[in-house]
């Protein structure tokens, strides 16, 4: 249990490890189409979620009087994932984990929303640059179907993340369909 607010009360929403119902914040759509022109949706990158995140705030755009253009507009995809590239599936993931684990404080993981090592795999990819090139020209094929769709940001799982970045550089930005 947690006390919360002066009482006792046995809560299960945010515990560790626990994952949330995910959903459209109105208010949020609607500050977005106000004063924004561009959108950086949470969450594993997701060619459904996107799509109708983008029909979400064009309608809430022409309500408010405005045109949301596709062109004009910048939509960003974050990865939930992480990616270490290494021929070695087993070195890319044992790379990453050790990354992983250097967020353990006193016993405790210090990451937003606790992320399982487990979930982060799920949404990344660790080993040979073919593998990882596969995973980002899904994502990049979104922009098929969301032209809005600029840029997507990538993290990685490695302790040296310049080494990563001159591997992604190197041996998987040629892999791209862009």
């Amino acid at each position: 249990g947690i006390l919360m607010g002066g009482l006792y009360t046995n809560i299960q929403q945010g515990a560790p490890g626990s994952d949330r119902k995910g959903g459209w914040n109105q208010r949020g759509i609607r500050r977005t189409v106000r004063f924004a022109t561009g959108w950086i949706p949470g969450g594993r990158p997701d060619l459904e979620v996107c799509r109708e995140g983008m029909e979400l705030l064009k309608e809430a755009a022409r309500k408010e009087g405005r045109s949301l253009k596709d062109e004009e507009f910048d939509l960003t995809q974050t990865s939930y994932g992480q990616f270490n590239i290494d021929g070695d599936r087993n070195k890319a993931l044992s790379e990453a984990q050790r990354f992983y684990n250097t967020r353990v404080r006193k016993g405790f993981y210090q990451l937003q929303g606790n992320p399982s090592f487990e979930s982060q795999k799920a949404s990344g990819c660790y080993g040979p640059a073919e593998e990882v090139a596969e995973v980002i020209n899904r994502w990049i094929g979104f922009k098929k179907v969301v032209p809005a769709l600029k840029r997507i940001i990538i993290m990685f799982a490695s302790l040296d993340p310049v080494q990563q970045l001159e591997r992604f550089h190197n041996e998987v930005r040629p892999l791209l369909g862009l």
